[in-house]
């Protein structure tokens, strides 16, 4: 800490280039910064790159000198991602009179950094003088780390260096870190380029690679990683606001299974109502992650192969038909929901009128809530399309005409005139659907969410 200048750090620019006034983050703590002046090899710059010794004359909200240790990373913010785990490649030093055994207390040191930690043999319960073998090092304080990064093992007593190595992957799991697959994608992390990383995990992979994190475990530029991807036979999807990739065989081959199952569906269920998200999932011959399932569904939508209506879907020129029974039943129930106008009769009064076993309409009304004909507002209660909408509505209607957006449960009871159970859970169900939102004291306010059109059965 200078005075004039205030706080000055120095150190190897490993990757990249910083320039004044950039915002940087200070890790592992996590505090942005920003560069106020640059020295490179003891004279004035206005850029710091890789290969330079340089000193930043930094500063910071909460920046202060205390904050700052020996072994931190001044990263672009995308970068920051301290860890308190790694997986790396080590070799035990030949001279070392025993083997290194799972579990033993090591020191670290990777980069300027240095922690205590464990080291974990992978596949194996001790590592011989001289051997290499992959390990997972679990830390006492999280670092900063990154793919290909160089780090050196000492014993307990940090009297010896013990081992040398490399960082394989920063972003690892607790869980399941020696198992075959395990193993099998390290292997193919363990690599020279990224290039051959990323074909060796695209050849693993059933459900898709988190392409961001690869990109920021290799320390690849946005323009670096689209070279690569270019280089790769990859479809790219989102998922969780986050992009990832699988190989365009398996792409395609799971469209292809998403295709056959709609077939097979038709075919086989013919005048059934047409599979919802979670039953045409299930139907896949092999599993599918929740979130490739989804980035599949979008493009088979996008490109106009499968269409989806009243929450169910089915392939583009095929139109699901109501089973005849349940254009009966409907029939029925129609006069028997809205004969009382928003005040439905309870399901075993439903079931007594229509002379039915409750379990038995429960399990038909649950079909015909995928023609969006009726809701299941709670256990005992169904209501027509027609009705919610209307409920719905006078929610909307109460939420306009305060200042604050909010109205109350007897509000709501007094603008439908349904009585105040029954209020109560039609509201508790706009909560879960999204329509309303409580704020815990009593209050909701209308959030505008659009119905889907009501089922055109006639």
């Amino acid at each position: 800490s200078l005075p004039g200048a205030g706080l000055v750090v120095t150190g190897a620019v490993v990757a990249g280039k910083a320039s004044r006034e950039d915002r940087l983050v200070l890790s592992p703590q996590g505090l942005p910064v920003r560069i106020r002046e640059i020295r490179a090899h003891d004279r004035e710059a206005s850029q710091a790159r890789a290969g330079q010794r340089c000193a930043l004359n930094i500063a910071g909200r909460g920046l202060e000198k205390d904050a700052v240790r020996r072994g931190d990373w001044l990263l672009a913010p995308a970068l920051h991602a301290p860890v308190s785990r790694v997986d790396a490649r080590i070799r035990l030093l030949p001279g070392e009179a025993k083997g290194l055994a799972s579990g033993a207390s090591i020191h670290i040191h990777l980069g300027a950094a240095e922690t205590t930690g464990r080291v974990f043999a992978l596949g194996q319960k001790a590592i011989a003088p001289g051997q290499a073998s992959l390990v997972q090092l679990a830390l006492d304080r999280p670092i900063g780390a990154l793919s290909r990064d160089r780090l050196i093992l000492r014993d307990k007593s940090a009297q010896r260096t013990i081992a040398g190595g490399r960082v394989i992957d920063p972003f690892t799991v607790a869980r399941g870190r020696a198992g075959p697959e395990r193993l099998d994608r390290l292997a193919a992390m363990d690599r020279e380029t990224a290039g051959e990383a990323l074909a060796g995990l695209l050849d693993l992979t059933t459900d898709g690679i988190d392409l961001d994190c690869f990109a920021r475990a290799w320390n690849l530029a946005p323009e670096d990683m689209s070279a690569l991807l270019a280089d790769q036979p990859v479809a790219v999807f989102d998922a969780r606001s986050r992009r990832f990739g699988l190989c365009t065989c398996r792409w395609d081959k799971a469209l292809d299974a998403i295709r056959a199952a709609l077939v097979r569906w038709r075919d086989e269920r013919d005048g059934d109502v047409a599979p919802t998200d979670k039953a045409l999932r299930a139907a896949l011959p092999e599993a599918t992650s929740q979130d490739l399932f989804a980035a599949l569904l979008r493009r088979l939508i996008e490109t106009g192969e499968v269409v989806r209506r009243h929450g169910t879907l089915s392939l583009a020129g095929h139109q699901p038909a109501m089973a005849a029974a349940d254009r009966v039943l409907w029939k029925r129930l129609r006069s028997l929901l809205d004969g009382n106008g928003l005040r439905p009769p309870a399901l075993h009064e439903l079931a007594s009128s229509l002379g039915m076993d409750v379990a038995v309409l429960r399990k038909r009304l649950h079909g015909l809530t995928h023609w969006q004909l009726v809701t299941q507002v709670s256990d005992k209660r169904f209501f027509s399309a027609g009705q919610v909408r209307r409920l719905a509505a006078f929610a909307e209607e109460l939420s306009q005409a305060a200042d604050d957006g909010r109205f109350t449960a007897g509000a709501f009871r007094d603008r439908s005139g349904i009585g105040r159970n029954l209020a109560i859970e039609v509201l508790e169900y706009f909560d879960r659907a999204g329509i309303t939102r409580s704020d815990g004291e009593g209050n909701r306010t209308a959030r505008g969410k659009a119905f889907p059109p009501a089922g055109a059965i006639t």
